[in-house]
């Protein structure tokens, strides 16, 4: 029998209506791959990984801002050498059920006056640069607030969250627990192996099928080809070295699996519309 992805269950919080944490962890005690009856919103702090949400497999970085809708698969995989020197990441996290914005549009003219026209989103959201200032300082203040004050924040969190368009892609839900977990092993595999070479044959072996089937599955299960989806992985986690490291782009190119500095830059620019030394300077 097929292996079942169990839900996770957030933990009690008696006489609150939501479920507010401030979260130093070592590395491994982070939950892996789960999914929850509520949405996540999640703040960075310390620490970077690789965040698989739905269907979709991305790096993450400190500073990063996510919303993750009820009931979507995710992991936040938190590479052991971004822990700081007591061994912990370090996270922010809001997670309410969305019985709580429909319970307090109906009660609040003001919330409803800001939310009632929107279509929720069904996909996760990564938010770009100047929402995720507002967001981490939002979250911050939060931190330091008694529970009146927080729930005082939180009908102000609520719109900024929602209305907000300054995002971008971070997943989309899977139906068929079948491909969650297949999805999950081809994810594992690319960021195990993405700075080699990785053939259609092995990729298609390391899940059981035939390359033709693989291809035919993935393609229907992505809407691209798996060189494209390698290549993507590829260019994000350049990216996030850009940013966050003072490695040459050369360095960069070697380092996530691409074996020539003009090609790299030539494929960079196409995705990006920007030269790796431009998407530099422009996000330091």
């Amino acid at each position: 029998m097929e292996e079942m992805i169990p839900p996770y269950e957030l933990p009690e919080i008696k006489d609150h209506s939501f479920f507010f944490i401030d979260q130093r962890i070592a590395t491994h005690i982070e939950a892996k791959l789960h999914k929850h009856d509520a949405w996540e919103l999640y703040h960075v702090i310390h620490g970077h990984g690789n965040r698989i949400a739905g269907d979709t497999l991305q790096p993450f970085s400190a500073g990063d801002v996510v919303l993750i809708p009820p009931s979507m698969h995710h992991y936040w995989q938190y590479a052991p050498t971004s822990a700081d020197n007591d061994g912990c990441i370090h996270y922010l996290m809001v997670a309410f059920s969305h019985s709580l914005i429909t319970r307090c549009i109906e009660v609040f003219p003001e919330l409803r006056n800001r939310l009632t026209s929107l279509t929720f989103p069904v996909n996760a959201l990564k938010y770009g640069l100047e929402s995720s200032r507002v967001i981490r300082k939002m979250l911050s203040q939060m931190n330091d607030m008694d529970d009146l004050g927080r729930l005082s924040a939180m009908f102000r969190l609520l719109p900024v969250i929602f209305n907000s368009s300054d995002h971008i892609l971070a997943g989309k839900p899977m139906q068929i627990e079948r491909d969650v977990r297949r999805m999950q092993q081809i994810c594992a595999y690319v960021m195990a192996h993405y700075v080699h070479t990785i053939t259609l044959n092995e990729i298609a072996s390391e899940v059981g099928m035939n390359r033709s089937a693989f291809c035919s599955y993935f393609k229907r299960c992505k809407k691209m080809t798996f060189s494209q989806f390698v290549t993507q992985y590829r260019l994000n986690t350049a990216c996030e070295l850009l940013k966050h490291s003072q490695k040459q782009v050369s360095e960069i190119c070697f380092a996530v699996g691409f074996n020539d500095v003009p090609h790299f830059n030539r494929v960079f620019k196409e995705l990006q519309g920007m030269t790796p030394k431009e998407y530099r300077k422009r996000n330091i």
